[in-house]
Order: structure tokens, then C-alpha cells, then sequence
């Protein structure tokens, strides 16, 4: 039994992050304009600027509706494993193509370096929870 849970921890520690992102906060606070942990103008501006380059890079047709804000890992081991190493930061984004169009959550992953915070990786939408209520922006 030791080792079942031994792995499963392993596992569950290994996780993508961008599949365990949740909002800090609750959603409604998160979303109105006014997000209970804002980010510095400097860093989101970082974070937008790389995923608008991304966004040009691939030809999607996603844009950014909302301000950025911080999130943390959904799983208590997650955030235990990752607190003080990693940042998340995520802003309501709104997407639309051929199959319709998405409201969802686009952001950045940041590593923290002696207390330094250092661009990983852009998060796409499919790494945060999908997005229900609708701002201004949003496609029709």
C-alpha cells in the first residue's frame, strides 16, 4: 500500500502543470476586472507580449479580454512540490475559428530564481479550466 501511494505521488507530483492550474480566489473575483492577486503592469505585459507572439507565430485568431491575475496548482501536493519555485499567471482570453469560439483562460509560467522570476512557457486555454461567463470582448 506504501508504494501504491509512493507512486501515485510520483505521479501526481510529475503532472504537466498547466493541467493542474486552478484560480487562487474565487472565480467571480477573479474575472470582474478586479483580481483578488493582480500582477505587476511589467509582468503581464511580458506574459502578453509573448503570448501574442505565439499567437502571430501559430495564426491563431485568440485574444486577451481580461487583466492578468495569479493562479496556483489545484493539488495540495502540487502547490506543496511547487510554492516559492514556480509562478502561474493567467487572464481571460477569447478565441474563435471554424468550430466555433472559446472562452477560456490564456497566461504564462514563470520559474522563481533567487527570487527572480523567470519566463518557462506560455499556458494555453486547454491548461486552464474553461471559462463560463462572458466579458466584454468576447466573440458573439
Amino acid at each position: 500500500m506504501k508504494l501504491l501511494c509512493l507512486a501515485l505521488s510520483v505521479v501526481i507530483t510529475l503532472v504537466p502543470a498547466n493541467l493542474a492550474i486552478s484560480q487562487t480566489g474565487n472565480a467571480s473575483s477573479q474575472t470582474s476586472g478586479t483580481p483578488k492577486n493582480p500582477v505587476p503592469a511589467q509582468v503581464a505585459k511580458d506574459c502578453a507580449d509573448k503570448i501574442m507572439a505565439k499567437v502571430t507565430e501559430s495564426k491563431m485568431k485568440l485574444k486577451i479580454v481580461g487583466s492578468f491575475s495569479e493562479w496556483t496548482f489545484s493539488s495540495p501536493l502540487a502547490r506543496a512540490v511547487h510554492k516559492g519555485k514556480v509562478a502561474v499567471i493567467g487572464a481571460p482570453s477569447a478565441s474563435s475559428g471554424f468550430l466555433g469560439s472559446w472562452k477560456g483562460y490564456v497566461g504564462c509560467k514563470y520559474d522563481i530564481q533567487d527570487k527572480v522570476i523567470v519566463f518557462k512557457e506560455v499556458v494555453w486555454p486547454a491548461g486552464f479550466p474553461q471559462r463560463l461567463e462572458r466579458l466584454p470582448g468576447d466573440p458573439q
